[in-house]
C-alpha cells in the first residue's frame, strides 16, 4: 500500500486548497500538516496534525468541495487514498477511518 499511495511533500507544499474537489483523503506517515481557513480577517489555523492522523475525509465522503487548505510543515510523507480505494478497503475489511490510520 505504501509504495502505491505514498507521496512526499516539501515544506509549504499544498495538499489541497479551499474550494478544490475532494477526491482524496490523506494519512500522515511522517511530518506535520497544517489545516487552515482563509477569511477576510486573515488565515486561521484550524489544526496541526502529525503522524497517524488523517485529513480530507469529509470531502471524499460528502462529495463536496474542500473547506480548508492543507499545507505541509517541513518534509511530510502522506498516504493518499481516493474514494474508490477507501470504499474498497472499508468494505473488504470492515474498517473505520481510525482503523486505516492505525494500519498506516
Amino acid at each position: 500500500v505504501r509504495r502505491t499511495f505514498e507521496r512526499g511533500f516539501a515544506d509549504g507544499d499544498v495538499s489541497f486548497d479551499e474550494g478544490d474537489e475532494g477526491g482524496h483523503l490523506y494519512i500522515i506517515q511522517s511530518g506535520q500538516v497544517e489545516i487552515c481557513h482563509q477569511s477576510p480577517a486573515g488565515k486561521r489555523v484550524v489544526a496541526k496534525l502529525g503522524p497517524g492522523e488523517f485529513f480530507g475525509e469529509m470531502s471524499v465522503v460528502l462529495g463536496e468541495p474542500r473547506t480548508a487548505r492543507a499545507v505541509s510543515i517541513g518534509q511530510a510523507e502522506l498516504l493518499e487514498l481516493d474514494g474508490a480505494t477507501l470504499d474498497a478497503f472499508r468494505k473488504s475489511y470492515y474498517l473505520s477511518f481510525e482503523d486505516l490510520a492505525q494500519m498506516a
